[in-house]
């Protein structure tokens, strides 16, 4: 059962990843800008602004390519570093009260910075965390198994649910706004 778990979680940290390197890669003009317009201090250059999104870039391919196909901890590591930075950007941004595009962009969508998505990131942070550590203890039964195509089915749902979700709340609130 936690074998199962471990299953779905994983591979729903998984398609995060792809889904939104995939989605910063295809937008990469509009992901630079959104990167300027976070301003932090260490981005007030236009080269350390595509070394920012490039890096970015790579990394979650790396953690894509890593979690999918290898048994290491790196990835989980960089993981944890790259939704420390996230959660640690939006932070600052919040408490300075602008609420610019996150960036994120795949399955957890383009949406404006807010607390929820602090603590999404804080969630996901912890998740990562819980997978690094708890992955000593399951037994991986080979990437191709019977098991592990239903957990990337199921987490493939989850994703797919969560969108329709957010994208049902958000015309919502475009309907209530015109009546």
């Amino acid at each position: 059962m936690i074998n199962f778990f471990f299953n779905i979680t994983h591979d729903l940290i998984v398609l995060i990843f792809i889904g939104s390197a995939f989605h910063k890669i295809t937008n990469w003009k509009r992901f630079l800008l959104v990167i300027k317009s976070y301003e932090l201090k260490w981005f007030n250059r236009e080269k350390a602004i595509f070394n920012t999104a490039f890096i970015t870039c790579i990394s979650e391919i790396y953690i894509f390519v890593g979690l999918s196909f290898t048994d290491w901890n790196i990835p989980y590591y960089v993981a944890v570093f790259l939704l420390t930075c996230y959660t640690y950007a939006i932070s600052i941004n919040l408490i300075n009260k602008r609420r610019i595009e996150c960036g994120c962009g795949g399955f957890l969508n383009n949406s404006r910075i807010s607390p929820m998505m602090f603590l999404r990131n804080l969630l996901l942070l912890a998740l990562v965390i819980t997978l690094l550590f708890t992955k000593r203890a399951v037994i991986l039964t080979g990437i191709f198994s019977l098991n592990q195509l239903f957990s990337l089915f199921i987490a493939t749902l989850l994703m797919l649910c969560s969108k329709n979700l957010f994208l049902i709340k958000t015309n919502f609130k475009v309907n209530k706004e015109y009546l």
